[in-house]
């Protein structure tokens, strides 16, 4: 009965769009409880739910295990360890994102492609307010388990 109301709640959440606060996305990451994607448009609410609470465990647990991830200069680097740092960096400008979801192309069932147009508002290493933007295009596949993660990640910084 326990799991059947902690599923209620996290439907709930996704349902109502609510954010998160860290602790209670520590919280839900720390059990297992974190409702994964359902649907690849909930990856980017996800997201930003993950980022805008600060929790690097909800942000890796969008990506396969060897996603790709294009860097700000083009390259491109693959899997979580390499991830995690990059994700970090970011976290670490304890700033706050808002997206935009342009896009979801769904194709053959179990495979989409997501585009979305983010606002990152931070502060920067000299104490002063930075703001980056980017257009974002993504490729997430749908696992064994039911959850939708991303394959391929360029997030289009200054784009």
């Amino acid at each position: 009965m326990a799991l059947h109301g902690v599923t209620a709640v996290k439907r709930k959440l996704v349902a109502n769009s609510w954010a998160l606060d860290s602790a209670t996305v520590a919280a839900l990451s720390y059990c297992g409880c974190l409702m994964p994607a359902q649907t690849p448009r909930e990856i980017h609410r996800l997201f930003l739910d993950a980022f805008n609470s600060g929790s690097i465990d909800g942000l890796l647990a969008l990506y396969e295990d060897n996603a790709a991830f294009v860097n700000g200069d083009g390259s491109v680097m693959h899997g979580l360890a390499a991830l995690r740092p990059v994700l970090e960096g970011f976290l670490g400008m304890k700033g706050r994102m808002e997206m935009e979801t342009v896009s979801v192309l769904e194709g053959g069932g179990d495979v989409a492609l997501l585009s979305g147009r983010w606002v990152l508002s931070a502060i920067g290493p000299d104490g002063g307010p930075v703001r980056m933007t980017g257009t974002s295009h993504e490729v997430a596949r749908l696992g064994t388990d039911g959850a939708w993660r991303y394959v391929i990640d360029d997030p289009g910084v200054g784009r």
